[in-house]
Order: structure tokens, then sequence, then C-alpha cells
């Protein structure tokens, strides 16, 4: 699982060969040798940690133990049909819940007696590679059935009814 997006998809990659190079270099002229081996070490350590534990999981864990109190609250609300509606899909978040979502809209998919299927927009990705926290009433079944699997990349369950997707 190796989540990345934005400008850090270019920038990451570029810096660890560049630093790499140079250590390289450093260590067969024989100069900074303990340096270049602990900044190699270092750098090696980095992309393991990235790769088995990138930031965004981890802060989509904080994110999510502070704020599914308030997100519960807007599903809440959005089975009651309390929300402002923007179109047949979309919904616009009250100031209260700013911040829940990147664009401040909740994408409410199914909404009947039974099935309940919303998706927060967690993190906008570049040029692609969205990822989005989903509240889902009938588990992973529902997102499967409503989202094509050509455009996301794994369905992960955080807790009950609560989902993070990651997109192409």
């Amino acid at each position: 699982m190796f989540i990345t997006g934005g400008i850090l998809t270019l920038v990451i990659p570029i810096s660890i060969i560049i630093l790499l190079i140079t250590s390289i270099k450093n260590i067969k002229k024989r100069t900074y040798m303990m340096e270049s081996l602990l900044c190699i070490t270092i750098l090696f350590v980095t992309i393991l940690m990235h790769q088995f534990l990138p930031p965004s999981y981890i802060k989509l864990r904080i994110d999510f133990k502070k704020n599914l109190g308030r997100w519960n609250e807007v599903i809440k609300k959005i089975r009651e049909n309390e929300l402002q509606t923007l179109d047949e899909q979309f919904t616009s978040l009250p100031k209260d819940y700013f911040g829940l979502s990147v664009d401040n809209k909740v994408c409410c998919l199914i909404n009947d007696n039974s099935r309940l299927l919303v998706a927060f927009l967690y993190k906008k990705g570049f040029p692609d590679e969205d990822q989005y926290l989903f509240y889902s009433s009938n588990g992973e079944a529902l997102i499967k059935e409503k989202v094509d699997k050509d455009y996301y990349q794994y369905i992960e369950k955080i807790v009950d009814n609560w989902y993070f997707v990651q997109f192409n």
C-alpha cells in the first residue's frame, strides 16, 4: 500500500535519487564516509516506513479518531434529510462540519430505507489518486456495487460501516 499525492509524488523520488547518488559518490571518494552511510541508512528506513506506514494513512487514523463523532452526526443528518442538497447526489456541509471533506461537500450515492452509502473526499490527489472515506450501511459489498472496480485501487475497512477507499 503506497499512498502518495500532490507534489510529493514527484519531489520525494527525485530527492531520494539525488541523496543516494551524492552519498555513494562520497563513499567512493572516502570523504564523509560515516555521514554518507548514516544518510543511506536513514534514507532506507524512511523508504520502508513510507512504504509500509505511509503518512496519509497515519493522518487518516488520527483524523478518524478525532472526528468520528462529527462524521456520524453528518450521517444522521443525511438519513433525516436535514442537509441542503446541491443536486441529486451532492450535499453541502454546514459550516460546523467544514473540514470533514476536502471540498466541504458530501456525495450521497444511495439513501433509501434500508441502505445508505455516503462518500467524503478525504484527500485530493495529483493528478488523480483521490482518497475517500465511505460510510456504508451494508458493508463493503455496497461500495463495490456502486463504484466501478476499474476506478479504485483498494478498499480498507476502518471500523464497522466506515471504509477508506483509494482511487486510481
